[in-house]
């Protein structure tokens, strides 16, 4: 069946912000079904009429509906998306580039910790009848609230239709990662072990065994890593999931190259200018690799969790007049060696000085964007200069409720405004764009603590699993609305978008919209 995306509605009559609906009949006064957004996936069944296509919603879905779109509010061309997914705390990101059917290239950018993200990942393409091909999957660094979420989404599995385990679920073309993975501890490895152990060059402290090959990767990681390490639980799931897995590091000199001669920047294999037509491209801008001793290696910053957190997997997304950039777990030692480094400085310079003025400047040639996913989940641990460098007008946090972290920052959200660009920068958390239901229900407690007296005079089988049940859905989610942020851009038009605490299918979404001006400065255009 044909298939075209929901277009963009910039404006309605006399300036009136126009939102696009799914409706139960082919005409203007037939009930709304559902709001849609820009690039929404509409299979088309035929035209109802002059103005109207039917559409079938949810085709794969277990209850696909009937339902009428307008004409004018349909388009054969898709915007590029990125889902910034509510995984709690930590990050989780899905890049979706704009080319239609199978011919789409679809990137994970770290997972959580819990199983946020299988679950968003079995709602969007867990009903593809064989499984669905990734072209890849991205641990940024080591810490468990970026990677542990891979071992559900790497252990998910189909059935057939007799019930036989018929593979797994989602399948990736490649894992991506930093070149540290943390390898399987014991009563005698330290840290810096579990790393490839440190070594000391001209007086500093370097890792110089960087995993960039699958060579490499099995050299840490037997066919079967101890699992009572939780990246070594990953890894075994990955090898579970495809044994001949690709494994490939990325960092500023590792990944693909953009084919013209003298440009030494890297880029996401698969997503190289090369790949895409130039349309759109995805480059890697960190760990920024040194040479020590004529080799490949990653200079250590202070602590273990600051070097794997420091030398994050950092990616910049370019697409038409709109820049992306993906701040993994950066943190203020990074930013200072990298800015320092990309100025020729030997020492952190003055602020108001020339010095000072030129690293800003430099940090802006690399690190400048418009949509900044803000590193270390809204960590104070962030220096002025990097924010000055990004530039950023919208700031997307993606952070949790537990840990104790306090993220994002208080004093962090204060300084993203003052950085932001433009008049007004926006600031989208994905805890913050969470609703979560003010109170449990009442009724459903009493009945538990009613079931407890009734067991307590006369023990049954039934009534013990009747408590069981009751309790169970105590334990149900209180959430209402998920605070997934989404990011959508043609290279034109740009919106940051995110649902609703209402929970309505007609009052869904809110988005804010931009627009590139005459001189390549940001235009918030619209909000809706």
């Amino acid at each position: 069946m044909p298939v075209k995306y929901v277009k963009l509605q910039k404006h309605g009559r006399k300036g009136r912000k126009r939102r696009i609906f799914l409706l139960d009949g082919p005409r203007d006064n037939a009930d709304k079904f559902r709001q849609v957004l820009w690039g929404d996936h509409l299979t088309i069944l035929r035209e109802a009429n002059a103005d109207y296509y039917e559409v079938e919603w949810a085709p794969l879905s277990d209850d696909p509906q009937t339902k009428y779109i307008r004409k004018t509010h349909t388009t054969d061309d898709r915007p590029l998306e990125i889902i910034f997914v509510d995984v709690g705390q930590g990050d989780g990101a899905v890049l979706i580039t704009p080319e239609a059917g199978t011919t789409e290239r679809v990137l994970v950018i770290d997972a959580g910790k819990d199983d946020h993200m299988a679950r968003f990942l079995r709602e969007r393409f867990g009903s593809y009848g064989n499984g669905y091909d990734f072209s890849g999957a991205l641990i940024t660094h080591t810490d468990s609230d970026h990677y542990l979420g891979f071992k559900p989404v790497f252990d998910a599995r189909r059935l057939s239709d007799t019930g036989a385990d018929a593979g797994p679920l989602f399948r990736f073309g490649t894992v991506f990662h930093p070149g540290l993975l943390e390898g399987p501890g014991g009563p005698n490895v330290t840290s810096w072990d579990r790393l490839g152990g440190r070594v000391e060059i001209d007086g500093r402290n370097y890792l110089t065994d960087l995993l960039n090959s699958n060579v490499d990767v099995r050299r840490r990681f037997t066919d079967n890593p101890d699992e009572d390490y939780d990246f070594a639980s990953v890894v075994a799931s990955i090898f579970r999931n495809r044994g001949n897995q690709s494994f490939k590091m990325l960092s500023n000199r590792h990944g693909s190259t953009s084919g013209v001669a003298g440009d030494t920047r890297r880029f996401v294999p698969g997503l190289a200018p090369s790949d895409t037509g130039g349309g759109y491209s995805v480059q890697i801008l960190a760990p920024f690799v040194e040479q020590a001793n004529g080799a490949n290696a990653l200079r250590t910053l202070s602590s273990y969790g600051e070097t794997k957190n420091g030398h994050s997997v950092i990616l910049k997304l370019e697409i038409g007049g709109f820049r992306v950039l993906f701040g993994g777990d950066l943190n203020d030692k990074a930013e200072k060696f990298m800015l320092k480094e990309l100025a020729g400085l030997s020492r952190w310079p003055r602020r108001a000085s020339a010095d000072h003025a030129r690293m800003i400047e430099a940090g802006r040639a690399l690190f400048g964007a418009d949509v900044l996913k803000v590193c270390h989940h809204g960590s104070e641990k962030v220096t002025d200069e990097f924010l000055q460098a990004a530039d950023a007008a919208v700031f997307v946090v993606s952070s949790g409720e537990t840990g104790g972290h306090v993220h994002p920052r208080p004093e962090l959200l204060g300084r993203l405004g003052k950085a932001g660009r433009t008049d007004q920068p926006v600031i989208l958390s994905t805890e913050l764009q969470r609703s979560t239901k003010p109170d449990d229900d009442p009724s459903a407690v009493q009945d538990a603590v009613d079931a407890v007296d009734t067991l307590a005079s006369r023990s049954t089988e039934a009534r013990i699993r009747d408590l069981k049940e009751r309790i169970e859905r105590l334990g149900r989610t209180n959430v209402g609305v998920y605070g997934s942020i989404y990011v959508k851009t043609d290279g034109t038009d740009l919106i940051a978008a995110f649902k609703k605490e209402t929970g309505s299918h007609t009052d869904k979404w809110f988005y804010f919209h931009y627009t590139i001006n005459d001189d390549g400065s940001l235009k918030l255009s619209d909000t809706v």
